[in-house]
């Protein structure tokens, strides 16, 4: 059973609307079908012209996920849209257990505009 779990300061920060939201999601999407999967949550541009995908990440595994040296890609309609390689050496997702993060992409790894629906993030090596 997956259990939903929050990092610190996303516990701390995020609305009660969003955190509702966050966790209808979970609730409706909350199925073993890989050993990690990302729920799209929301995708959007910052002023800077960086790419965030807020997903949910679930760690299926028996074993904690850290978030280092994590080759992801954000694809839209099949084609790809960005990638890069992430790694937060202080982050891990226990075993068998949910939590939302934002991953932000660069502006120099997007190789197209993104339309910002219906997008999903993928392991490169999948």
């Amino acid at each position: 059973m997956q259990q939903l779990v929050w990092e610190q300061a996303w516990d701390k920060t995020i609305s009660l609307g969003d955190r509702k939201q966050i966790e209808i999601t979970f609730e409706q999407a909350n199925e073993e079908a890989t050993r990690i999967k990302y729920i799209p949550f929301w995708q959007a541009r910052n002023y800077r012209g960086e790419l965030l995908i807020t997903v949910i990440v679930q760690n299926f595994s028996d074993e904690a996920m850290p978030f280092t040296q994590l080759p992801l890609r954000y694809m839209e309609e099949g084609e790809l849209v960005a990638s890069h390689t992430f790694s937060f050496p202080n982050l891990e997702l226990a075993e068998r257990s949910s939590m939302p993060w934002t991953f932000i992409f660069p502006e120099d790894t997007i190789e197209r505009e993104p339309n910002l629906i219906e997008g999903k993030l993928e392991d490169i090596d999948a």
